[in-house]
This record gives structure tokens, sequence and C-alpha cells, in this order.
């Protein structure tokens, strides 16, 4: 089974999947099993966080929001912190965009791995969005527009 961030409208099977919608897709059979909106069932918050702050630790409750960061007089990071200390949900997802004039980095605690997109860094340069997702305990793929690896 595979869990699928639509990011665009598709098809599947007879069924739409649409753009925000989180789906469990059978590998062999390509049916639907399971389908939530973002933000549903995934803790307490959903919808649009903004945060003026210049360092955002992520915590379970924002599973599904969209979090923006919006402070532009200097630089900002969004930590994702150990397990150990600050339990995140399991394919927990947060969506993250750099809505200030400086750079925001995203930054793994003690003993955490995020994965950098192909050739991208952890960087958002303004106005750049990524995608966080937990993929096993303390261990996230960053999907999405990041400053390009040198």
């Amino acid at each position: 089974m595979r869990r699928v961030l639509i990011l665009k409208q598709v098809a599947i099977g007879a069924d739409t999947a649409t753009v925000g919608e989180i789906i469990v897709v059978d590998d062999v059979t390509r049916d639907r099993l399971v389908r939530d909106r973002l933000g549903e069932d995934q803790g307490e918050a959903s919808g649009v966080a903004d945060d003026a702050a210049a360092n955002h630790n992520v915590t379970a409750s924002e599973s599904g929001t969209y979090i923006r960061m919006t402070k532009s007089d200097e630089a900002k990071t969004v930590t994702f912190r150990p397990d150990a200390t600050h339990a995140l949900p399991n394919s927990g997802v947060w969506n993250i965009r750099n809505a200030g004039a400086e750079v925001c980095t995203l930054t793994a605690g003690e003993g955490v791995t995020l994965n950098a997109p192909a050739g991208g860094t952890l960087v958002l340069d303004p106005h750049m969005n990524v995608t966080v997702i937990r993929v096993a305990q303390n261990v996230f793929d960053v999907i999405g527009q990041t400053v390009a690896e040198v």
C-alpha cells in the first residue's frame, strides 16, 4: 500500500482525487483504500498558520497545516525535533512556505533526518514552498522547491 498526497487532480480508476487529499492506494489493484483531506484526523490544527517568529518548532497538532513563515527582517528556521522529546504522527504532513524576505532553513533536531529534494537543499528562498512528510521514526522527506545544491 502507498500513501499519496495529491498535488493536482487525477483519475484513479473510476474515481477522482482532488488537490489536498491524502489517499492510500493498493499497489497491486490500484484501488483507493482510504481518503482524507489534509488536516483531518491528523491533530487539532488544520488550515493556515502564520508565524512571524525567527524560529519555529513543528508540533504534532500542526500536521496538515499550511505554515507560513512571515518574518521579513531576518533568516528563519523550522525545526523537526526527535520523537524521543516531541513525537510527531506517523505519516504526518506539514506544508511550509517562506513568506518573508529572508531565507528559511529546515533544520533537523538531534537524531532526525530530513531528506532534501533531488538536487536541492533544506533552504527556502522567499516564496518557496515545501511539503514535509514523516516517513519513519525521526525520518522526513522534503518535497518541493528549495535552493539548488552548489
